[in-house]
């Protein structure tokens, strides 16, 4: 799926983090970070604030912010984060400037464009949000499936961002009534980038699905089995076997497709058929039965994070299968809403060298290996600008 990267292979990870003027913060210095740090203090304290600032600097996105804006502090014109990374040997840095709504990086000092740094640090995110992804709705499964492939290829990020101009420019077209040829002349490309956006997603699968059966199978002790089914927005058969699928039918079935909905779509004035409307689903059993069932209606609460939780075991060993890297893992107070037994299960991955930050109200959750080995911050921190 990506060409490995000899930079990449390295172990980097982020020693120093630095924020001036973001959200809360007017100015943050935090030195020589370790392997695992917890951010303890109440809701509403600027502990967030952290895991999205860290999050900006390795996954390259916010899981709170819409706009650009929204992270520059109240009365201030420009926010930046710092981040010194290192492997050990050199000595890196990475720095976010925000303003005027947009947000610019520099690696070295020397500016650079995002697809340019995805992948050099790599994250696994998870917040209480995530626990939506089994019942949630089918855009929260693509997103997370997507913003795993982004991190892994920069192909991948490429084709993404070509495929939403094209259904942003096709959708502008439907609403202003444009003729059939205009249309017709844009549904060939989109059919073009499109099947390439389905097929990168495939090639994930066939690496990302194999680790989360493992992960949901030993979080359950070998009682029940996981399923992850993807359905074509034109077709109303799941797809399980990812490596099977034909690119040229694949074209000619999303060609006649686009052919079909032609009206569908002009009444709308919004465009139905693509990957941006794909289904992902999640299937359960226990292992003594045949049959899968949905597990958006069958799932109970602890069934549905069991799988949340696979899911993201299986993004932190996807992500070193195919890049080498270990990513930072960021947990923002999510440990109030996992049991103490799939708490224990994640905090068995901190001890595999992977760096890692949470947030949390309650350090209680936490057993006294974990509290050993941590640095322990607690907010709000002496000596910050808030």
């Amino acid at each position: 799926m990506v060409e490995n990267n000899p930079q990449q292979a390295q172990q980097l990870k982020i020693t120093a983090l630095s924020l001036n003027n973001f959200r809360n913060y007017k100015s943050l210095k935090l030195q020589t970070l370790g392997d695992l740090s917890i951010f303890v203090g109440e809701n509403a304290i600027g502990k967030t604030s952290i895991i999205e600032a860290i999050q900006l600097m390795t996954e390259l996105q916010s899981f709170r912010a819409t706009h650009a804006s929204e992270l520059i502090n109240w009365g201030a014109e420009e926010a930046s984060v710092v981040v010194d990374i290192s492997d050990g040997e050199r000595q890196l840095e990475e720095q976010l400037i925000v303003q005027n709504n947009k947000r610019q990086y520099l690696f070295q000092g020397k500016s650079k464009r995002i697809q340019d740094l995805k992948g050099l640090l790599p994250a696994v995110v998870f917040t209480p949000d995530n626990l939506d992804l089994v019942k949630g709705s089918y855009s929260k499964r693509r997103d997370a499936l997507d913003n795993l492939g982004v991190q892994l290829s920069k192909n991948f990020y490429t084709v993404r961002a070509d495929y939403q101009k094209l259904i942003k420019q096709k959708n502008q077209a439907l609403k202003d009534e444009a003729d059939q040829a205009f249309i017709e002349s844009l549904n060939e490309v989109l059919v073009k980038v499109g099947v390439q956006y389905i097929m990168l997603r495939f090639a994930l699968l066939e690496s990302f699905y194999p680790y989360l059966k493992q992960y949901y199978q030993g979080i359950t002790d070998g009682k029940e089995d996981v399923s992850l089914q993807y359905e074509l927005s034109w077709s109303e058969k799941y797809i399980s076997e990812f490596s099977q699928v034909n690119k040229d039918e694949l074209i000619q079935n999303f060609t006649e497709a686009l052919e079909e909905h032609i009206e569908k779509e002009r009444e709308s004035k919004r465009c139905k058929i693509g990957p941006q409307a794909d289904h992902i689903d999640f299937f359960i059993k226990p292992v003594a039965v045949q049959d899968f069932r949905n597990a958006s209606i069958y799932a109970s609460q602890g069934q549905q994070r069991s799988v949340v939780l696979a899911f993201k075991m299986a993004e932190l060993k996807t992500i070193q299968e195919i890049i080498h890297q270990k990513p930072v893992l960021l947990l923002d107070d999510v440990m109030s809403e996992l049991d103490e037994a799939r708490r224990s299960m994640f905090m068995e991955l901190i001890q595999g060298d992977i760096q890692t930050f949470i947030t949390t109200t309650n350090l209680a959750y936490f057993n006294d290996s974990i509290i050993k080995q941590a640095d322990i911050y607690t907010l709000p921190f002496e000596g910050a600008q808030e």
